[in-house]
């Protein structure tokens, strides 16, 4: 997928903020259960949509697509914002660029609320796979307006 700009600044990430109320975008991997959800049901960082997990497995579940229009030796920002509910540990999200971690956030804990999770990488492509994994004991979990710049 091809960035979005707006004002000069071109954010990586198709449908980051879950705004088209499905998965238009990204690949769904591993578990299987995923599922958006609008404000108000559960909560949403911005906008009207997150992505969100109950994977009923102890598998993890991933999302990746393809972000492109990178320059090779630039870096690039990354931030998400992760919620486990406050449902207690362990719980956690991870996020990858071909596979390298870049960030993540582990054991919330008892913590209901929607916390930055940042990261960086240097692009050595122009296209590259990112993903997130949910990583938490088959409770409900969520990511919301994931952005890179």
């Amino acid at each position: 997928m091809g960035s979005t700009c707006a004002a000069g600044i071109c954010n990586f990430v198709t449908n980051g903020d879950f705004e088209s109320g499905d998965f238009t975008g990204w690949s769904l991997l591993d578990c299987g259960y995923m599922f958006t959800i609008v404000a108000g049901i559960g909560g949403v960082q911005h906008g009207t949509h997150a992505a969100y997990t109950g994977c009923p497995t102890a598998a993890p579940t991933t999302l990746a697509q393809i972000i492109s229009g990178l320059t090779v030796g630039q870096t690039y920002t990354m931030t998400a914002y992760y919620n486990g509910f406050g449902f207690g540990t362990p719980d956690g999200v991870a996020f990858f660029v071909n596979g390298v971690a870049i960030a993540s956030r582990i054991n919330q804990g008892n913590s209901n609320g929607w916390f930055p999770v940042n990261g960086s990488f240097t692009a050595s492509t122009t296209s590259a796979v990112f993903s997130f994994t949910f990583s938490d004991d088959s409770v409900y979990c969520g990511v919301d307006n994931i952005v890179i710049v």
